[in-house]
Formats: C-alpha cells, sequence, structure tokens
C-alpha cells in the first residue's frame, strides 16, 4: 500500500470499468487500494456529428457521443478526497480515452494537522447529527466489554458505528478517534488555571455525546456524616481516562465508560469538576472531516474545477467549460448533454 491513498492511484483503464451503464465504481482496484469511507460518482455525455470522408455525399455525418465519467473517494485515513475523470468518444475510444486525477486535502486539518475552528452552528449540527449514534451505542454495551476492554476504545469504537450511521442517513461520517483526540476541542480546563469550575460546561456548550479526557485528575469529594457531627473524606485519582459524556448538570458531568469503577467493562460514572484538586479537562466534539457539511464527499464533487476541452478535429471545436459534478443519476440528464458554456467556433 503507498504512503497515502492518493499516491499511485490505479486507474485499471484496461478493465473498461467505466464503460458499464452504470460505470463500476469504485471499481475493484480502487477498493483494494486503500480503505474507502465513501464513494459517489456521475456521467455524462454530449452527442456530436462528425463528417465520413468515405462518402461525403450520401452521408454527411458520422454520429458518436463524447462521454465523462467522474468519481470521487473519500479516503478513510484522514478523511482527503480524489476525484477522477474519464473521457472518451463512442467511435473510437482506444485512441480517445483519458483521464485526469485530482487529490483534495481534508478542509478539516490545517498545515499542522489541527482540526479546523468550527462556528457554533456547525458544532451544534455536529452534536445533532452524531450524538444519538455514539450514545445508543455506549448504553447499549453497558455490562460488556467493548474491544479490548481500555477506556479509550468505547469512544473509539462509538465513532466507528457513528460513521456508518451518519453516512446512512446522508452525512459526512465523523472523523475516527485519534490518540486521545475525538474531533474538535470545546472545553481545554485545568485546575492550576485558577478558573473557577462553575459555569465552564456552560460556557463551553459541553453536550451529552461529546468525548471526555482526564489527564493526571485528583477529586476529592467531602462527606457528612451523623448529621453533621461527623465528616469523611473520599479521593479518587485518575491518570488518563476517556468517557462519554451523558449528561451535564451544573458542575457534573455523567458519563459512560469502561475500565474505571468496573475492571474493563463498560459502566456509568459520574465527575464533578467542583471537587477536582488537580489535573486537566478536556473534552472533545466529534465533528465531521470536512467541516460538517451535508454530504461532504458530494459537496466538493459540486466544486467547480476549470478544465479545457478538446474535440478531436471533426467539429473543429475547440471550448473551455467548468467541470460540475452532480448526484448520481441512473440516466443522463437532459441538462448535462448541453455543451459547457463559453463555446467558441
Amino acid at each position: 500500500m503507498s504512503s497515502h491513498p492518493s499516491e499511485n492511484i490505479p486507474l485499471a483503464l484496461s478493465t473498461n470499468w467505466f464503460l458499464a451503464t452504470p460505470p463500476t465504481f469504485p471499481y475493484p482496484e480502487l477498493r483494494a487500494h486503500a480503505p474507502i469511507s465513501s464513494a459517489t460518482y456521475t456521467w455524462e455525455y454530449i452527442e456530436r456529428i462528425d463528417p465520413d470522408p468515405s462518402n461525403l455525399t450520401t452521408h454527411p455525418g458520422v454520429l458518436s457521443q463524447d462521454w465523462t465519467v467522474i468519481g470521487a473517494v473519500q479516503w478513510e485515513l484522514d478523511m482527503s478526497i480524489t476525484k477522477i475523470r474519464v473521457q472518451w468518444n463512442t467511435s473510437d475510444i482506444t485512441n480517445t480515452l483519458r483521464s485526469d486525477i485530482k487529490h483534495l486535502p481534508s478542509s478539516a486539518h490545517g498545515p499542522r494537522g489541527n482540526t479546523r475552528e468550527l462556528t457554533r452552528e456547525q458544532l451544534l449540527l455536529a452534536s445533532q447529527w452524531y450524538a444519538p449514534h455514539i450514545l445508543s451505542f455506549a448504553r447499549s454495551r453497558l455490562g460488556t466489554t467493548v474491544a479490548d476492554g481500555e477506556c479509550w476504545s468505547l469512544a473509539s469504537a462509538a465513532l466507528q458505528h457513528t460513521r456508518g450511521a451518519a453516512v446512512r442517513e446522508g452525512h459526512e461520517p465523523p472523523q475516527p478517534s485519534t490518540g486521545r483526540v475525538h474531533g474538535q476541542l470545546v472545553l481545554d480546563w485545568d485546575v492550576s488555571s485558577l478558573v473557577p469550575a462553575a459555569g465552564i460546561l456552560q460556557a463551553a456548550d459541553v453536550r451529552a455525546g461529546d468525548v471526555l479526557e482526564l489527564s493526571d485528575a485528583h477529586f476529592r469529594h467531602i462527606r457528612v456524616l451523623l448529621g453533621g457531627l461527623a465528616s469523611g473524606e473520599e479521593n479518587v485519582q485518575v491518570g488518563e481516562h476517556t468517557a462519554i459524556v451523558d449528561a451535564v448538570e451544573g458542575e457534573k458531568v455523567s458519563v459512560v465508560e469502561q475500565n474505571a469503577r468496573v475492571e474493563r467493562e463498560v459502566s456509568v460514572g459520574a465527575y464533578d469538576l467542583g471537587e477536582m484538586v488537580k489535573g486537566r479537562v478536556r473534552v472533545f466534539r466529534p465533528v465531521g472531516g470536512n467541516g460538517t457539511e451535508k454530504m461532504s464527499l458530494n459537496g466538493l464533487l459540486l466544486a467547480t474545477d476549470h478544465f479545457v476541452f478538446k474535440l478531436p478535429p471533426g467539429l473543429g471545436v475547440v471550448y473551455s467549460g467548468d467541470w460540475h459534478a452532480a448526484n448520481p443519476r441512473e440516466t443522463p440528464d437532459p441538462e448535462f448533454q448541453k455543451p459547457p458554456p463559453h463555446t467558441t467556433l
């Protein structure tokens, strides 16, 4: 396998996958190249009449079609997209066949690989799309062991489950967990900052379905006994721990977690930031790979790219136009049979 899926893309043109109706996309060689998160395609044709040099008197021209197939795949590795375009003329497929490849890095990552900052509205939309599936998965696993039983594995598996559910609903899938990063950071709070715990969860809009990360945390709970005549102290220390937020109330975060109170088992728990005397809290909002836009793969297919098309010498036409890919269709749309704009004779 290549170091990155966008490298050494196998076009497999000799298999004629693009001639099938509908085209076979992603074709087997592309599927085998690297894990694909999602894929889509479109095709179009323009009819043309070329002069018949063998008999210009009785046969004014030969009817043929200029075909274009455009496909796009979104790679599971980093949610980047590769677009493939294949063009040919039906009168001479072998000699007119040509192809282009275009790679689009994930817009959700900056030059250092950090998640692009989303607006509050986009973060809310991400929660509405993904949180129900994350919570449903986590709650349904209570009392069981997920994967290797580590705390991180529950969050990772929940996001992986949500990726498939999101695609089925017509949304782009959320980014998978990478280490202890599970989307966009919405809260980063350390006790040593001296910022009070009161109100920080609400200010950051922490919601059910977010992923909580604790680092070197120490919680101290004072219990009042015998009607106030005595008190007891309960201390809980956490090195590194991952949990899924189930509810937020004041300074308290209820969670679904694994390998916490019950070893290597999914259970419920709670952490009160008001009782935290040491450590760091981070909360991540699972987000889509391309900025949480409806069907990001189709959205990027719809992005305008400028190409120059040159027809063989029949009509002697050279025209330029914008490549607009659309949603997959069973039959060619009449609108797609029109020549592109800016035609020059």
